[in-house]
């Protein structure tokens, strides 16, 4: 609820005074102008009920990438590894509403001196 109120304040510009409206803001809010200044009455707890603003959806996709072929045969490679700390991340930003996308892009024994690589194409495709 907002209400308005007449009061007299000094005008620092002009040097006298003048009539005007002074802003009350009652309620749940406990904020109050009076006397050329606001205070706020809430406190924490009370601040803590507002609704927060729902997070933005952002999709995160995940590529990743190893120069050599040596060491993918693995059960556990370089590319996994990557994976994981990428989807680790993205699962930490979880509260600002970040997923994780299902779709590998994975580019195993590509050199990253070039944009020809088939995960990467497909990832720019998939955008």
């Amino acid at each position: 609820m907002i209400a308005s109120e007449d009061y007299s304040c000094a005008d620092q510009h002009i040097g006298g005074l003048r009539r005007g409206k002074m802003n009350r803001i009652s309620g749940d809010h406990g904020i109050e102008h009076s006397g050329g200044k606001w205070s706020v009455g809430s406190t924490m707890a009370e601040l803590e009920k507002t609704p927060k603003r729902p997070a933005r959806k952002t999709r995160c996709a995940i590529y990743t990438r190893k120069s050599s072929e040596e060491g993918l045969e693995q059960a556990f490679n370089s590319l996994d590894a990557q994976r994981e700390a990428c989807a680790a991340y993205i699962l930490s930003q979880k509260h600002e509403g970040w997923t994780v996308l299902p779709t590998q892009y994975d580019d195993g024994g590509f050199s990253g001196g070039t944009t020809e690589r088939p995960a990467l194409q497909r990832l720019i495709g998939d955008i």
